[in-house]
């Protein structure tokens, strides 16, 4: 065998030297982009990027690497573009789920192409399935969500991920039972989990089990769900009927949250469970405190002013409903301004009524001809008083309105037919109305 010349032999080590200095400034370099990137430092990371690059433009770590640096700050479609190349050139599982996750974040349409892809590699990777129903459930694919729970559960039996999927989707389906058991299995593994909390206060309080739920409820107190969670012990102890600790909380809700809308409203529900008038009042100074309206409150409220008799507080609330709505109609509003005698206001409401039914029809006509009546538009008056009457001859209040008026304007005859048509129907009020008008 022939001996290599000893310029070959230099030339030989002077190569592989060389070549061993390559290697070793790639890697020092990798070291960098990547000490780099943790540090979030764009500029630098990008520098040695691009050395990396020219080094060997096939290696997929500068790209992985980078992709990461945008992922990290949130710039989805600018890490995609790296970690795409990263992914072409290398499919390591943590490449393929950082790629994957950059198309979730951006709503990728490819994004099911690739998981399933992705998963046709690693079939057991639970950050690649984790994904998968992270998208059923952005998506709200349920009964994907269900399949994709199960096959994590299937390797992976204790995943937390996977049982809240389960609790939240039995709850959808109101299978509380089943609700009940995942997220208690979720809570062995991490009992501090506020949303796990939050969602064992929901499950447990619709499956009809109130104490349990406020035992979770309860934990969330000057949390970031204290607001939900003082409301959903509210509404188990309506349910429940205890109105002592419904009140407490109640009262608890308003001193932290007092221009909530819902609490006052759950506080309403107070006043129609106990009908305390004092109740309905310190909702009246809250309302008043705080400046807020809200239509539904407003009308419930003013409807209940005006059954107990309040028509000024109640009035207070249907002039807000006006003066929000030029189109405003509700039949106590209409009878509240004809009992403080604000009759344009009355008749201004009246106007907007729709009728849809006899029942609004006879409504309208009762009404209208009172207005008119105490207007003194007699002539007007007696057109709706008599039109009623053909529709229904039975209402006494009309009767006496449309005798009221028949001798108002002077028309005896009709008078007479009038009160000679109820003599058998309405004995005593035949009397009244015969020794009131018929000499």
């Amino acid at each position: 065998m022939k001996k290599l010349s000893l310029p070959i032999i230099l030339l030989f080590i002077t190569v592989s030297i060389f070549s061993q200095g390559i290697i070793d400034f790639f890697s020092n370099s990798l070291d960098s982009l990547e000490f780099y990137v943790e540090k979030n430092d764009t500029i630098k990371s990008l520098k040695f990027f691009n050395i990396l690059k020219e080094l060997d433009s096939t290696r997929y770590e500068p790209y992985y690497f980078t992709g990461y640096l945008y992922y990290q700050n949130k710039n989805y479609n600018r890490a995609l573009d790296y970690l795409k190349i990263a992914a072409s050139y290398n499919e390591k599982e943590d490449v393929l789920y950082l790629f994957n996750r950059s198309l979730f974040e951006t709503d990728d349409k490819n994004f099911l192409d690739k998981i399933n892809y992705s998963l046709k590699i690693y079939p057991l990777s639970l950050k690649l399935n984790k994904l998968k129903l992270f998208y059923f459930e952005k998506t709200k694919q349920y009964d994907s969500i269900f399949s994709s729970a199960q096959k994590i559960l299937s390797f992976e039996d204790k995943d937390v991920d996977a049982l809240f999927s389960l609790a939240k989707y039995y709850y959808r389906l109101q299978n509380y039972y089943l609700s009940e058991n995942y997220i208690t299995e979720a809570l062995k593994i991490e009992n501090g989990n506020k949303n796990y909390l939050f969602w064992a206060g929901k499950i447990f309080s619709k499956s009809k089990k109130y104490d349990q739920s406020n035992f979770y409820f309860k934990k969330l107190i000057d949390s970031e769900y204290d607001f939900y969670s003082l409301n959903g012990i509210i509404d188990n102890y309506l349910s429940k009927n205890t109105i002592d600790s419904f009140e407490i909380f109640c009262n608890m809700a308003l001193n932290k949250y007092p221009d909530s809308i819902l609490t006052v409203k759950k506080f309403f529900n107070l006043y129609l469970k106990t009908k305390n008038f004092s109740v309905i009042l310190k909702i009246d100074t809250i309302l008043e405190k705080n400046k807020i309206f809200d239509k539904e409150l407003f009308e419930n409220i003013g409807r209940e002013f005006f059954i107990v008799d309040s028509i000024t507080l109640s009035k207070k609330y249907y002039d807000r409903l006006i003066e929000k709505n030029k189109n405003y109609f509700s039949k106590e509003s209409v009878q509240n301004y004809i009992l403080l005698n604000e009759l344009e206001k009355s008749e201004n409401i009246i106007s907007n009524m729709v009728l849809k039914n006899l029942s609004d029809s006879t409504f309208f006509l009762k009404f209208k001809g009172i207005i008119k009546y105490k207007k003194d538009e007699n002539d007007s008056a007696e057109f709706y008083f008599e039109k009623l009457y053909s529709l229904n001859d039975k209402d006494t209040t009309n009767i006496k309105y449309l005798a009221s008026i028949f001798n108002r304007n002077k028309k005896f005859l009709k008078l007479s037919d009038l009160i000679e048509s109820i003599k058998d129907i309405y004995p005593d009020l035949y009397e009244r109305l015969k020794s009131k008008y018929i000499q």
